[in-house]
């Protein structure tokens, strides 16, 4: 070989190393922000039917606020008692039980990122926390979901146990995601029941199953995009409601 080619050659191996092909998993979830980032609303509320099957526990109703990426917060009541109240903001939670005073501890929450911040916003946060969770990006495989063809991220066909969710090919959301739980339990959460709200998609119910059995439900029954929701909304110490669900409640 010509002596005057080694060092272009060598150039050429450098960068190979130092800037691997991305994994498909990435690709795919690259391909979810761009289609939607620049027409998905950044707010939303809803109220929320929650229900616990093969229990006796009481149906709730969650007034839930949320701004993306990275906002979200709970209000739970039973009938007109409000119950508690967690809210997630910076890959924390705060949690308010019975009217103490909120409790802290870092969390990042797959499904808030899953089901909302790929959407919007950088993209590269979303990859850095899904690889932290114990996603493989690496791993993708196609399959069928409910009737639509979807596209698996993080497990091998077969492959149940390890931490893995499902998007659909067509719309480019999350339909599924399937981790380990506690003590060796399976986590299944499934999400459906889309509905168009303007350019975007929200999911409408969302099943949450543990080793098989269904152990919670969640049904949007009232939803709003794009609506300004104050900053208070999402202070740990503020002990008021969010506007909205003052009004909504006062209408009901």
């Amino acid at each position: 070989m010509p002596a005057p080619l080694l060092l272009p050659l060598a150039v050429a191996a450098l960068l190979t190393v130092a800037h691997p092909p991305a994994e498909a998993g990435e690709e795919l979830l690259r391909r979810m922000n761009a289609a939607h980032r620049d027409r998905w609303f950044t707010t939303l509320i809803f109220e929320q039917r929650t229900t616990f099957p093969g229990s006796s526990r009481p149906e709730e109703t969650w007034y839930e606020t949320m701004e993306r990426p990275g906002k979200l917060r709970l209000d739970m009541m039973r009938g007109d008692s409000l119950i508690g109240r967690t809210i997630f903001r910076g890959d924390s939670i705060y949690q308010s039980m019975g009217g103490r005073p909120a409790v802290a501890r870092a969390l990042v929450h797959p499904l808030l990122v899953l089901l909302h911040d790929v959407h919007v916003g950088p993209v590269d946060p979303v990859l850095a926390k899904l690889r932290a969770l114990g996603f493989d990006l690496a791993k993708t495989r196609a399959d069928i979901w409910q009737g639509r063809p979807v596209t698996v991220v993080g497990a091998a066909a077969g492959d149940t146990l390890s931490r893995q969710f499902w998007v659909d090919d067509r719309d480019l959301v999350v339909v599924r995601i399937l981790q380990p739980g506690a003590s060796g339990a399976r986590s299944d959460t499934q999400v459906g029941g889309f509905s168009r709200e303007g350019d975007a998609l929200v999911e409408r119910e969302i099943r949450f199953f543990t080793n098989g059995t269904e152990t919670l439900r969640e049904e949007y029954v009232w939803v709003r995009t794009g609506v300004p929701i104050e900053a208070s909304a999402f202070d740990p110490t503020s002990s008021g409601m969010p506007a909205w669900v003052t009004e909504r409640r006062r209408r009901q």
